[in-house]
């Protein structure tokens, strides 16, 4: 479902975000889901993120190209939501790690910031 189906989400995304009217067109996650088979993919997902839901709308359809990670398949007692992925220490080593894979590091779990 479309996150501007969420009562009252269309109205609050008007505000700050004017161009998130396009979220209200459920083909929009049709169109952010394609990939092109020239580009390696990773995409990193958490089961306790809270806007993107459910976990599934936030991974890629599978392809010879695409990675999709769970934080708790490495780190299962994380609790990491949508805003924190962007500073979990375990989550920034799993993105150096696809990135570089010839230099993969272990990924340091921690509780991770339910936000």
């Amino acid at each position: 479902f479309a996150t501007a189906e969420i009562p009252g989400m269309r109205k609050l995304l008007e505000g700050p975000c004017p161009g998130c009217n396009e979220f209200a067109d459920p083909n929009t996650y049709i169109q952010l889901r394609k990939t092109d088979p020239r580009v390696r993919y990773v995409a990193i997902a958490s089961t306790h993120d809270e806007f993107v839901t459910p976990t599934q709308n936030a991974l890629l359809p599978p392809a010879p190209n695409v990675t999709n990670v769970l934080v708790q398949t490495a780190c299962p007692s994380s609790m990491v939501g949508h805003l924190a992925l962007l500073y979990d220490r375990g989550v920034i080593a799993m993105v150096l790690n696809h990135l570089d894979p010839d230099r993969a590091t272990a990924v340091p779990c921690q509780p991770g910031i339910p936000v």
